[in-house]
């Protein structure tokens, strides 16, 4: 007699890594990384959003923030946009890691300043080796952030509701 199997159905790898996209932009983008309370959203959805933000919580912090910043929808001047495109805000972040300060700042005031760096720089043309490498940066930072998803998350279906998996 074969054993009965009651483990979850498995996606092949590649299906898991879009879907693991999809519900990450999704969780940041539509339910503005947070897990909305009830009467905010369907129970589908706070469901799917509890979910994801559980393998969220299940990897490392700084992996998390740089998924934060990579999909939550933030205003840029259009010259740092062209620039660097969907990685803005996570470029404009590392860009806050490089500035020295003798006095502490919020982190509004960290990024304005950085942003203002990079905007000149731009302008001026100068520095390009470092503006790449901040966006090359910010790329691997987020292939590295999704996979740490991935590995929290596994390979079974996505709980995201039929009508938000077609959305993207």
């Amino acid at each position: 007699m074969a054993a009965e199997s009651c483990a979850v159905p498995r996606l092949p790898l590649w299906r898991a890594e879009k879907a693991s996209k999809l519900e990450v932009a999704w969780f940041f983008d539509a339910m503005k990384g947070r897990v909305p309370g009830e009467g905010e959203a369907e129970l589908a959805a706070r469901e799917a959003a509890a979910q994801v933000a559980g393998w969220l919580a299940a990897i490392p912090t700084f992996y998390k923030g740089a998924l934060a910043l990579r999909f939550t929808p933030r205003l840029w001047p259009k010259v740092l946009v062209r620039e660097f495109a969907e990685w803005t805000s996570l470029v404009v972040r590392l860009a806050c890691a490089r500035q020295e300060s003798d006095k502490p700042r919020s982190i509004d005031v960290a990024e304005a300043e950085a942003a203002r760096g990079l905007l000149v720089a731009i302008e001026a043309r100068r520095d390009a080796r470092e503006r790449q490498r901040l966006r090359k940066h910010a790329e691997d930072h987020v292939t590295h952030a999704f996979r740490a998803y991935l590995r929290a998350r596994g390979v079974g279906p996505s709980p995201l509701p039929v009508a938000a998996r077609g959305a993207r």
